[in-house]
């Protein structure tokens, strides 16, 4: 675990408002976050992650800020997560892999009568690729519809008696996607967006390309968060943070040693991954330069994996298969890592700054940790 605090020219540490950052990397980004978030509850006995100001979710983040905005304590989406029969957040793959068959069926319909064309036509010369685009317009745009974790999570919120609507929260919770046709990236909870369910939010930005299908909003069609602009950091410190914890789940992979499985090795999926990972692990680190240079006051906090430690993640970050591995070993790793930069003395008051006092509820407790 890598824990590395960067500041701006002018920070001291004080001021504005706090914030919390969780960007996307799928189910095992997901579980990745709540893990680390876990540590952190652990060793400053308290939950830390229920007292900012301002929580930003882009793609998997989402779903987890979604829940720490509306004081659900990190402890507790570990529990539920790493028991796949604790009631309280039973996620399991029938609320991740739905498909719509209706599109597929339509598909094949489509497909079964431009073949038959095809051959009608055998000797009119078409070019290939203009063949090809057309029969692209006809496949289904996702393998799967996240329509089914929407309702998952808004039967959630409603058992619970948390909010679906932006509006009624205490905290401020900015949710991040792409709108598709115009390539732009948008805010869910802010402005003309703020009257958004957050289930359907939550929904939008995590629906990644090719995978899941964009998510239709008012007749416009939105996707994953995470494309682009990797960090959310520009959006918390827009509504008034200066002091941001971004938690990053996506590193390339480091292999330690010639003893190690080269990634060429475990195929053509895991060479597309490390590439995903070294771009948006780029993308992060100079989007955290680039605000720091724009806003000399700011002081970010970047909580990671190290990159000889991915291997609890494997290759597939849709799996829920090594839930309890990963989990696990961000918990302990974020606890290691904080007990190894910090003595016991002066722990909380480093990372208090991150967060504010104000929002602390007195009536929740932590056992605090002790080493790892």
């Amino acid at each position: 675990m890598r824990l590395t605090v960067r500041r701006g020219s002018a920070s001291d540490g004080s001021g504005g408002k706090t914030a919390l950052c969780l960007c996307g990397g799928g189910i095992t980004g997901a579980l990745f976050e709540v893990g680390v978030l876990a540590g952190l509850d652990d060793v400053l006995g308290r939950v830390n992650a229920n007292e900012f100001d301002i929580y930003v979710g882009s793609s998997a983040g989402a779903s987890v800020a979604s829940l720490l905005a509306q004081g659900v304590t990190a402890g507790r989406v570990f529990e539920a997560l790493r028991d796949p029969r604790d009631p309280f957040f039973p996620l399991g793959r029938e609320q991740v892999y739905h498909a719509r068959w209706t599109p597929w069926l339509k598909s094949a319909a489509r497909l079964a009568v431009e073949a038959l064309r095809a051959l009608a036509t055998l000797r009119v010369r078409e070019p290939l690729a203009a063949r090809l685009a057309r029969l692209q317009s006809y496949l289904p745009q996702g393998l799967f519809s996240t329509d089914r974790y929407e309702e998952f999570l808004r039967a959630f919120f409603a058992r619970e008696n948390l909010s679906n609507r932006f509006g009624d929260l205490s905290r401020e919770l900015y949710i991040v996607a792409n709108e598709v046709d115009s390539s732009l990236r948008v805010v869910f909870g802010d402005g003309d967006l703020c009257g958004v369910e957050i289930a359907t939010a939550v929904a939008a930005s995590s629906a990644i390309p090719l995978f899941f299908e964009p998510v239709r909003i008012a007749g416009r069609d939105y996707f994953d968060g995470s494309i682009g602009r990797v960090d959310p950091i520009d959006v918390a410190i827009a509504h008034g943070a200066d002091r941001v914890v971004v938690v990053n789940p996506v590193v390339p992979v480091r292999i330690a040693g010639p003893q190690g499985q080269r990634v060429r090795e475990r195929g053509p999926i895991a060479i597309l991954d490390q590439a995903r990972r070294i771009t948006t692990k780029a993308c992060i680190h100079l989007g955290i330069t680039r605000n720091l240079a724009r806003h000399a006051h700011a002081e970010i906090l970047l909580i990671e994996p190290s990159e000889t430690d991915t291997d609890p993640f494997g290759h597939n970050p849709m799996s829920l298969c090594a839930r309890s591995e990963i989990l696990d070993y961000a918990r302990s790793s974020t606890r290691h890592a904080l007990w190894k930069s910090f003595d016991e003395e002066t722990i909380v008051e480093q990372l208090a700054n991150f967060t504010n006092a104000a929002n602390r509820d007195p009536t929740v407790q932590v056992r605090r940790a002790k080493g790892n």
